[in-house]
This record gives structure tokens, sequence and C-alpha cells, in this order.
């Protein structure tokens, strides 16, 4: 992680400074927050919620580029269901560190990012807790971005029919490092390829209707792919200042970590 950090700085302090361009430290926030039931529910899997947040901290600005230096955190925290009571677990829990460089231009974006998950399984013997290290690449348009995508839906007036797509696409290899098992443990994944959607295709005002497919590959150590996909409906309001979502849909999930089958899910979004 040290040598990642460094790699990073020295990508920040070898970009070029113009006359027309500088260094700035924005500190904007972005947050997004969420809840979901599963159906069916049992035992391990009742309803999910968690928040992930990231704060840019340094900017670059060019006349056609903007690169920003963000770092983030996110905590997932899983309930499940036993004799129609809910379980709620404090051993089981999903949290994230994130690094990495975002770049900008007016109508694209992508990323270059550092991620650390650990999906823990807190003082079990019978269980495993999977930790992994990942080198992520994004591409996507600005609509995609919750941001942006809210200041341009924010202020829209009307109602009918409308096209309006948000995409993204994403990579993640896994290194192999001979680490200590609190930064890499116990998982069998070499790379995972992924995008999305985000159309709406309704609206009054500035609320939409929209269809978010979204799927995720992943390639493992023994020659196999396994996936989580989901096709999910969106009744969305972009406010001034936060998007709120009802979300409802399936969801095909056979990757190796806490997978949960063949289920639907309904759920509350919101972004900041």
């Amino acid at each position: 992680m040290t040598r990642v950090f460094a790699f990073i700085c020295l990508l920040l302090a070898g970009l070029p400074v113009a006359a027309t361009a500088g260094l700035s430290m924005p500190v904007t926030w972005q947050a997004r927050g969420w809840i979901f039931r599963y159906e069916p529910a049992d035992e391990p899997f009742f309803m999910d919620g968690g928040v992930i947040a990231t704060v840019d901290l340094v900017a670059w600005d060019g006349d056609a580029l903007r690169v920003l230096l963000y770092v983030g955190a996110g905590l997932t925290i899983n309930m499940g269901l036993q004799e129609e009571d809910v379980v709620f677990d404090p051993r089981d829990a999903h949290y994230s560190l994130i690094g990495g460089l975002r770049f900008e231009t007016s109508t694209l974006m992508g990323n270059v990012e550092f991620l650390h998950d650990c999906f823990h399984d807190i003082d079990r013997y019978d269980e495993s807790t999977e930790v992994w290290n990942a080198g992520k690449f994004d591409f996507y348009n600005r609509n995609w971005f919750p941001r942006y995508r809210r200041e341009n839906w924010k202020d829209r007036e009307g109602r009918g029919l409308i096209y309006d797509a948000g995409y993204y696409a994403t990579f993640w290899f896994f290194p192999r490092w001979g680490a200590n098992e609190y930064v890499q443990h116990d998982h069998d994944i070499n790379t995972l390829v992924g995008g999305g959607l985000k159309l709406a295709f309704a609206h009054w005002n500035n609320n939409a209707v929209e269809l978010r497919p979204n799927i995720e590959y992943y390639y493992r150590s023994g020659g196999e792919w396994a996936h989580r996909n989901n096709v999910l409906l969106y009744l969305t309001h972009y406010g001034s200042g936060g998007t709120a979502a009802l979300f409802a849909g399936p969801q095909w999930d056979n990757q190796p970590i806490k997978p949960s089958g063949d289920r639907w899910i309904f759920g509350l979004d919101f972004y900041l």
C-alpha cells in the first residue's frame, strides 16, 4: 500500500503545470448509502446496508483536463433472518479502503484506483475472512458520476418520455503479494471486468424512472468465471442537495465471496 501511495504522489507531482493551470485543495465529498432486502429471505440473506464515501483532496486543473487525488472508505453490514427475527451480526462486516486519481474532461471521466477490501468474519474459527487488494481502472461519461448527474437533473422541468444515459466500464486486477493475512488472504480471484448503464426513460420534473443493468464477471485462479449481475428499476429524485431512489429487480450472484444466488432485491439508495 505504501508503494501505491508513493506512485500516486509521483504521478501527481509529475503533471505539467501551465500558466493557465494550477493546484488546489477542493475537499469535495461524495457519498453513497443503501439498504435493501432479499426475496426470498433466509438466515444468511435478509437485509444488507452500507455506506461508502470519498473526498477529493488535491486537484490539478488544465485547459482540457482535471486530475483529482482522492481517498475514501466504506462499510457494509449484513443481516440474516432466523425464526422470523432479524439477526444483526456485528461480526459479519465488509470494509473498504480507497485511494486513487480521477481524470475529468468535459464529457468523459476515468479512475485509477487502489482498493483494499476485507470481508470480515470477526472472531470466527469456522469461517474464513477473505482480504484482497485490487488495482482498479474505470471509464465512464460525466452523466454516470452521481454529482454531475444530479447537477444535470435537479432543475429539469416538464414531464414525459425521455432518453438520458450514463454508462461505465471497469477492470480490476488482483496482485499476488507475499503479505500478512491482514493485507491479503484466502481469495482465488485474478481479474474482474464489468460495466453498467443508467437509462432514464420517463420523468416528471426532476424525478426519473430509470433502468439500471449492471454486470460483474470474476475470473478465478482455476480458470472458471463467476458473476454478480442485476437489472434494477429505479424511481429517482434528483434534489439540489442529494439524490434518493427506490429500486427493485432480480440479481444473479454466484461469485465466490458470500454469493446470494438468484434473488430479487428491494431497496433504498441515496447519493450526496
